[in-house]
């Protein structure tokens, strides 16, 4: 019986988080924004206010594309999406651990170091 490993650069998508649902919005990752025509397929947030049903999204970080790979292989899917409600803020964690705010007031996101 061997032990070696082979791998592939496809991929199987990261589980979704959960939304967070504050104030009549619902926060939730996209997990392939260019099937939605958005120009990347990771990185980037949903914003649905609930009473009208509209849409707005928000890019948090750039999604590279590297040369070579599968479209899915090179994805950098969010691992933490919470929210802290004393700060007005989204807290968002990227698989390569990143760290940004996203604003719910300015709806400005921040890169944190």
């Amino acid at each position: 019986m061997s032990s070696e490993i082979t791998s592939s650069s496809s991929r199987v998508g990261q589980p979704g988080l959960p939304p967070v649902l504050f104030e009549g919005r619902r926060y939730l990752q996209i997990m392939n924004g260019e099937r939605e025509g958005l120009g990347q397929r990771t990185g980037l947030l949903a914003v649905v206010d609930l009473a009208s049903g509209t849409r707005s999204v928000v890019k948090v970080y750039d999604y590279p594309r590297a040369e070579g790979l599968e479209p899915d292989a090179g994805d950098v899917f969010f691992t933490a999406l919470e929210l802290d409600a004393g700060r007005r803020e989204l807290r968002i964690v990227n698989e390569h651990g990143q760290h940004f705010t996203y604003g719910l007031d300015d709806g400005v996101v921040r890169a944190m170091p």
